[in-house]
């Protein structure tokens, strides 16, 4: 019965995670056809594609910040109602999806800086480790402002 809780608390715990990351991939594939379309097919120069790319950023900074404001208002303080330091401490946990890949990333920078005729895999290992850096950085800081700001974690009833 322990058993089937924990593997509950999991699933409600990175389930959210997983699920946003898979559809930030799947917009961003969605969005890489688009722009390869749109570029062919008008012959835009590359300024304007710097331009799509920025748009990109500026979509997933907003989505990360409306999942994660979601997820420690909503979800966190629905798993442990009234118990406010086990509400922080999973809320800190919640952020290891995003963490791994980061570091999967710059394992595979690291080791592919030394191929100096890869430039494909070696920039796109370097954006997955900014972004996924930038992903758990910007999930932190939310977490320790929520914590001291906001009263969204449930006190003590």
């Amino acid at each position: 019965m322990h058993r089937k809780n924990g593997v509950r608390l999991l699933l409600a715990l990175y389930l959210p995670h997983v699920l946003f990351i898979i559809a930030c991939i799947a917009f961003f594939v969605v969005f890489v056809i688009s722009m390869a379309v749109v570029v062919h097919l008008l012959g835009i120069s590359v300024p304007f594609s710097l331009g799509g790319w920025s748009i990109l950023a500026g979509v997933y900074f907003l989505a990360g910040l409306l999942f994660f404001s979601y997820y420690l208002c909503k979800v966190i303080p629905a798993l442990f109602p009234g118990d406010a330091p086990r509400q922080k401490r999973i809320a800190l946990l919640g952020g290891l999806p995003f963490m791994v890949p980061a570091a999967l990333g710059l394992f595979a920078w690291l080791d592919m800086y030394s191929l100096p005729d890869e430039c494909g895999p070696l920039a796109l290992s370097f954006f997955g480790t900014v972004g996924f850096s930038l992903a758990s950085l910007l999930y932190l800081g939310l977490t320790f402002y929520y914590f001291r700001g906001c009263s969204l974690f449930s006190r003590a009833a």
